[in-house]
């Protein structure tokens, strides 16, 4: 092999692990993403009802009275 060979060689192979390398953390950023998402809290809904509904509800039992 030639000097000029074994340098083309050379130079495949680092940007092959370059490429790799880059794959790799890109998976392992996305992964963090989707850790940080999950952790989050979801957002409070509050719903609205007109009095006589609100009447209604409060007289039904609930299981868990709190969670309302």
């Amino acid at each position: 092999m030639t000097r000029t060979n074994r340098m083309a060689v050379l130079w495949l192979a680092i940007a092959v692990h370059a490429a790799a390398f880059l794959v790799v953390h890109r998976s392992m950023v996305d992964i963090t993403v989707r850790e940080r998402l999950a952790l989050l809290e979801p957002a409070r809904i509050v719903v609205g009802a007109p009095a006589e509904s609100r009447r209604m509800i409060a007289s039904q039992q609930c299981p868990a009275p709190r969670v309302l």
